[in-house]
């Protein structure tokens, strides 16, 4: 679960994005902020690329993910599936 102060990060992020005035999106998924990640020192959990995904999906950009790697974890494909499907969801607030 996404806590309080990476959502504070993920908002901080997007208004950089913003003010700078990016007209696309390219985002280099490597999900190594995975908690299980055996080279990373992240606390990512899997829901956590959902809000991630509705983030960048929040920044009405045109996006290319890009999916780095060299080895596998067995949560990869729920992190990506997670990310892609918080970017897919249209929910306006």
């Amino acid at each position: 679960m996404v806590l309080h102060r990476d959502l504070i990060f993920h908002f901080a992020v997007r208004n950089a994005i913003l003010e700078f005035g990016a007209q696309a999106l390219i985002v280099a998924t490597g999900f190594d902020t995975f908690k299980d990640d055996p080279l990373g020192y992240f606390k990512l959990d899997s829901s956590s690329y959902y809000a991630i995904g509705r983030v960048i999906h929040s920044l009405k950009l045109p996006t290319l993910f890009v999916q780095e790697g060299g080895y596998f974890v067995a949560a990869l494909r729920e992190n990506v599936q997670q990310l892609i499907v918080g970017f897919e969801i249209i929910i306006d607030i």
